[in-house]
């Protein structure tokens, strides 16, 4: 039976014996870590299910750490501190099971293959640090560590649903434990920069948590989100799909950022259930009018890209070329585009100057590019594509410039050059700011050590939504 949903903070710094004093500008999390803790030995919970953000994350897929040893170490912080756990492998397996009839991918990864992804399975600082203040209070139940997916927030919110049935099955006392990490930008001194709508976000996500009102974590803007740089709202999702159905009672222990990172200690527990709190329809169809919306609005640009990709995918061919194209769009140019989900990058590739003999064809091979070439992610299938946005960037003939003063990440994008290596980095891209870290980038793309002096070029663009 699921007792509660506690949401937990992970920064290492609240850990006296990697704080070593610092975890004293913390007083207030430190405190409700310790009631938390304490609230959740006195419920005697036979299972901890522990959802985090720093375990294996996959873009395609909601992943179960199944090692042979459940342990982990803060020796990276500093302190050679460790802990071991039980892992609950038939709680596990039953939710592998049930998960079968969900969109999104569910698995287990063993030793072996975390071996092949050459990944880590050692518990993750998410889970770390709320376990060392459990471990504190007596707490010694078996855990199952929940690694959360980079997928469309109604399947997180499926998950959630899903793994409320099954805790509903388990004949023992369960507690889920979301680590999460508010905005990383709440400070100038913050470790992601500063960014003012960061503490905006922060305001709006403990209100609606403290109301009980799911809807509106399942809508904060997209935008909102990527300003404020954080790593909780998808574990936060996912616990409340555990609590659909119900009336969610919550307790704020505490909130604050003393360290330019926000931190949340809360719980939220199952009330009576209720017929208008079951959601995940209302939510799927939020997300779908929300596309549509975008849709109608599309520039030219994007709409010739979508139908592309979309015309490709469907049918294996490519668009004739269009029937009319707008004056504005007839001279050829350089074109990037690219393709998010979920506010999430998808892919983007772009070429810096003309290749094609149209614009209208330069588009279409980069839109096909960035969907199905970009090394970085896995190329897009048919079944995503009611869930994508896009936007194109025309640029603008690059100048040479003679040093970074002549930048600025909010006008111009940046070309930089090495001999036969070159590398480039859009404008007005989200948590780029900075003309130093924009440069470094560009660098790190084009495979230049960040000490090696460059041939620096500058160019605008014209975004199309």
């Amino acid at each position: 039976m699921l007792q509660m949903v506690a949401i937990c903070p992970h920064p290492p710094i609240i850990i006296p014996e990697v704080g070593k004093g610092e975890e004293r500008k913390a007083e207030s999390t430190v405190k409700g870590m310790m009631e938390i803790a304490l609230d959740i030995k006195e419920l005697e919970p036979d299972l901890l299910v522990f959802i985090t953000p720093h375990g294996p994350v996959f873009q395609d897929a909601i992943t179960i750490s199944r090692p042979k040893k459940v342990k982990g170490s803060l020796q990276k912080f500093g302190t050679s501190l460790s802990l071991e756990r039980t892992f609950g492998g038939e709680f596990s397996t039953s939710l592998v099971k049930r998960a079968r009839g969900l969109k999104a991918m569910v698995a287990e990864i063993t030793d072996s293959d975390a071996h092949g992804y050459g990944i880590n399975l050692e518990l993750d600082h998410g889970i770390l640090i709320p376990l060392y203040y459990f471990d504190k209070a007596g707490i010694n139940a078996p855990i199952v560590p929940v690694n959360m997916g980079m997928l469309p927030f109604h399947e997180l919110y499926e998950f959630g649903i899903c793994l409320k049935e099954v805790i509903n099955s388990f004949p023992g006392k369960v507690v889920v434990v979301v680590s999460a990490d508010l905005s990383h930008r709440l400070t100038h001194n913050a470790p992601a920069g500063f960014e003012p709508l960061g503490k905006v976000f922060d305001e709006i996500l403990v209100q609606a948590l403290e109301e009980g009102d799911v809807m509106r974590v399942l809508t904060i803007d997209n935008q909102l989100v990527n300003k404020a740089g954080e790593c909780g709202l998808r574990p936060v999702i996912m616990g409340l799909g555990v609590l659909d159905g119900h009336e969610i009672m919550s307790k704020k222990y505490s909130y604050e950022g003393p360290f330019g990172v926000g931190y949340l200690v809360a719980t939220l527990t199952p009330g009576p259930e209720l017929e208008t709190r079951f959601l995940l329809k209302e939510i799927i169809k939020n997300e779908k009018d929300n596309i549509d919306r975008i849709r109608e609005n599309e520039s030219w640009p994007v709409k010739w890209a979508r139908e592309n990709l979309e015309s490709y995918l469907s049918t294996g061919r490519k668009h004739s070329k269009p029937e009319t194209v707008p004056q504005e769009f007839s001279s050829p140019k350089g074109v990037f585009v690219s393709i998010k989900k979920q506010g999430q990058l998808r892919g983007c590739i772009g070429t810096i100057s003309a290749t094609k003999e149209t614009l209208a064809e330069e588009i279409q091979s980069n839109s096909l590019k960035a969907a199905l070439e970009d090394p970085r992610f896995e190329p897009i299938k048919e079944d995503e594509l009611d869930q994508l946005t896009y936007s194109v960037d025309i640029l603008e003939k690059p100048e040479k410039i003679a040093s970074m003063k002549e930048l600025d990440p909010e006008i111009y994008g940046v070309i930089v050059k090495k001999g036969s290596r070159q590398g480039l980095l859009l404008p007005m891209l989200e948590g780029i700011d900075i003309v130093e870290e924009q440069v470094a980038i560009a660098k790190q793309k084009a495979g230049i050590r960040p000490h090696e002096d460059v041939e620096l070029e500058r160019f605008r663009v014209v975004r199309y939504y």
